[in-house]
């Protein structure tokens, strides 16, 4: 019954928290929409046109530019690896104090290769800090009934920059056209900057909510200080705010789960309680680190993938160089359009779930439709892993 009332909490749909407008008013009606979510799109299409055009060829770049392949390799792993990173302290600044946004040919081989290193990880840095933001600004635009066909647009839109820059970019680059090529990136840059600042005004933002990982650790704290207590059955009891106002600001309330049921003990009423948040959270508090801590997992093994994924830019496009490209008696297909296999397959995958593939492969693979996104996702994992396997064979 526990069990049953929790699932129904966790559907519930979702509440937009407290919205202002670009200048921090209170937002009216005619904010938000799917019009501004179409702008944000926009946006990170164009950044992420940007992003894949430099990062696709950037490979291919460095080894005609002197370095060797293991350098380069490891030079596009480490500005990748820098990009992800960079996503948590973007989304983490922007969600606990923001808020909801040609060199001269006389210059010498060291200080072109500075300026180069330096542009690179810049362009990490800001791409990184920007993704998870852009994600979360276009959710705020929406109500929760839209959510699920919002991902699915960004799916696609970052699919289909991708594709443009493993075609387009890559012909240029190829082509030798390299000024041409990175110059269309820069052109795209600021054309996403043009579109999103046009739409500013119209966009809902989102109030700062304060330092989470400050409210996780009190939560701990709190949670250990009373590890002899016993959290009472009846979760009414917990310490929670009274009305519709969270412990967050600009947040809704989180309902209570019975899941790591230890850290409910840091919402556990004593008499010698006092104010402090360190002896004493809320509700909120404590299920906001627990949905942390659930999805922990996954991103733990999104970071393997990202490993591999990172290879196609690296060692599969230097492997490319060394074959036979040749397309009829003329075209020779670019280096870095091995890109192309992996996103051509991320289109497919969502043509089929959007023609109802999805719910056939479910029901022969569990014998139902429905099905836990874990399932969903184990198979993937599965065929991620198999040609790895393959390539280790090949390769002794």
């Amino acid at each position: 019954m526990e069990h049953a009332k929790e699932a129904s909490a966790l559907q519930q749909p979702f509440l937009p928290p407290s919205t202002m407008d670009w200048r921090g008013r209170p937002a009216h009606g005619h904010l938000g929409g799917w019009k501004c979510a179409y702008c944000i799109l926009g946006t990170g299409m164009l950044c992420y046109f940007a992003l894949y055009g430099v990062l696709f060829n950037l490979v291919i770049f460095l080894t005609q530019n002197g370095e060797s392949n293991a350098a380069a390799a490891a030079t596009v792993a480490t500005v990748c690896g820098t990009q992800f990173l960079c996503s948590f302290l973007g989304a983490f600044l922007s969600d606990a104090f923001l808020g909801f946004i040609n060199i001269p040919s006389s210059v010498d081989k060291g200080s072109s290769s500075l300026f180069l290193t330096t542009s690179l990880y810049m362009m990490a840095i800001m791409t990184g800090s920007l993704s998870p933001n852009l994600l979360t600004l276009g959710v705020d635009q929406l109500d929760s009934k839209d959510n699920e066909m919002y991902f699915q647009s960004v799916a696609v839109a970052v699919s289909v920059s991708q594709l443009l820059a493993a075609t387009v970019v890559t012909y240029i680059d190829n082509a030798g056209m390299w000024v041409w090529g990175l110059g269309l990136c820069v052109v795209s840059s600021l054309s996403s900057l043009m579109l999103f600042a046009g739409s500013l005004r119209w966009i809902r933002h989102r109030q700062a909510s304060g330092n989470a990982f400050l409210r996780n650790t009190q939560v701990l704290v709190a949670a250990l200080r009373k590890h002899r207590l016993a959290v009472p059955k009846d979760s009414a009891l917990l310490h929670e705010y009274k009305g519709d106002v969270s412990a967050i600001p600009g947040c809704r309330k989180l309902p209570h789960t019975c899941t790591l049921s230890f850290l409910d003990k840091a919402a556990v009423l004593e008499v010698a309680d006092t104010c402090s948040c360190w002896r004493l959270c809320t509700v909120t508090q404590v299920e906001e680190l627990k949905s942390l801590l659930r999805v922990i997992p996954a991103g733990i093994s999104l970071a393997f993938v990202s490993l591999s994924v990172t290879q196609i830019s690296t060692l599969f496009e230097e492997q490319a160089v060394l074959m036979d490209r040749h397309f009829g008696a003329s075209f020779v297909a670019p280096a870095a359009s091995l890109n192309v296999l992996s996103i051509v397959s991320s289109i497919l995958t969502g043509l089929v779930t959007a023609a109802g593939g999805r719910a056939r492969l479910s029901r022969w693979c569990f014998g139902r439709v429905k099905h836990t996104p874990t399932q969903r996702a184990s198979p993937l994992f599965v065929i991620d892993c198999a040609p790895w396997g393959r390539f280790k064979l090949i390769n002794g």
